[in-house]
């Protein structure tokens, strides 16, 4: 056992909810797997482990706050549901790089999008809102062209910000929407379709 492989057995546990669920339940077996010595799995189970969720949990909060900012439009649309929705996307995805929050923002898109299970499953209409604004920031991060289909975008969906009031849900539209930027320029030029 060494200092650094605690560390990493310490940093595991503060970002994976199963890690620590074995830990608190067979704590010798996740000494074995992470060449810790029982005594210091038994100390983490006993001691730790509720400062490691407290920890986890904020580091969650901290996620859940700046993926707010970045899918505004997404989080005034799912209210509340936002909150639980992200909880349950963090718990199996931790991004990694250095744009972490953008990561994260598009990530929690697609989970929205093609990942959530029936029983949370949200109208097609803001997984869509959500994929949109994930655009928006893809394009801001990496100069290309994007271009993305949607089912049920409608212009209303797009510009929910302006009209909160309009339920873009009435009329769904297929909608092939494009954005461009270009190497080593800022602006990005944007445009979409309304197909039918």
């Amino acid at each position: 056992m060494s200092l650094a492989d605690t560390q990493r057995l310490i940093a595991l546990l503060a970002t994976d909810a199963s890690l620590r669920t074995q830990l608190l339940s067979d704590p010798l077996a996740v000494a074995a797997r992470y060449g810790v010595d029982a005594k210091t799995a038994q100390t983490l189970a006993k001691e730790i482990a509720e400062e490691i969720e407290r920890f986890a949990r904020s580091l969650i909060g901290k996620r859940r706050n700046e993926v707010c900012k970045l899918l505004p439009r997404t989080k005034r649309v799912l209210g509340n549901c936002f909150d639980d929705l992200f909880r349950l996307y963090a718990k199996t995805t931790l991004p990694n790089g250095t744009k972490k929050h953008l990561q994260d923002a598009v990530q929690f898109a697609d989970f929205l999008h093609t990942k959530l299970p029936a029983e949370k499953q949200i109208p097609l209409w803001i997984a869509e809102l959500a994929r949109y604004e994930a655009s928006w920031l893809e394009v801001r991060t990496h100069p290309c062209l994007l271009i993305r289909g949607f089912r049920a975008l409608t212009k209303e969906t797009a510009h929910l910000e302006a009209n909160p009031s309009l339920n873009p849900a009435l009329r769904p539209r297929r909608t092939l929407a494009l954005w461009l930027r270009l190497p080593g320029k800022e602006r990005i030029y944007h445009t979409y379709l309304t197909l039918f």
